[in-house]
């Protein structure tokens, strides 16, 4: 009888969109904001503010301030390995997004901040550490979650 009860609710439950976020939730899905990259070990000011979406079917939406539309990507994670891995293929002519290939990253979430260390090329090896030094071929973005957008009855 519990199985059934619960089997009912589940199916006359509303759905939960896409971006919204459940209490507790520290997953990578939503919509997060730069607050700082590193690029290269060299601090990149014109990349804060640009805005990155994961939603939970695998597709990446990028917003760059300068661009009235959201480049379109896919991604994907592995959150079996520690640290985690993410790898991040994006679909674009834009001169900051090279084909190629997905390029290979690691993340953490840590409450309303996200983490990203990524290989700055596709050919380049997935980065094992959370920096961006010098002479390295990694980007570490730093990202602030956004709320949900609200909902429209």
């Amino acid at each position: 009888m519990l199985i059934q009860t619960l089997l009912t609710a589940a199916i006359f439950l509303p759905g939960i969109p896409e971006t919204d976020r459940l209490p507790g939730d520290d997953s990578i899905y939503g919509k997060w904001k730069v607050t700082s990259a590193t690029f290269y070990g060299k601090e990149s000011p014109q990349n804060h503010g640009e805005t990155y979406e994961f939603r939970k079917d695998g597709r990446l939406l990028t917003q760059y301030p300068r661009d009235k539309t959201p480049q379109e990507g896919d991604y994907r994670i592995d959150l079996e390995k520690t640290p985690h891995h993410l790898d991040m293929q994006r679909f674009s002519d834009h001169p900051d997004m090279g084909g190629g290939g997905p390029t290979k990253g690691i993340f953490k979430v840590q409450g309303d901040v996200l983490i990203i260390c990524i290989a700055g090329s596709a050919a380049w090896p997935r980065p094992e550490k959370f920096a961006s030094e010098k002479g390295s071929r990694s980007i570490l973005w730093k990202m602030k979650r956004l709320p949900a957008a609200p909902k429209v009855p």
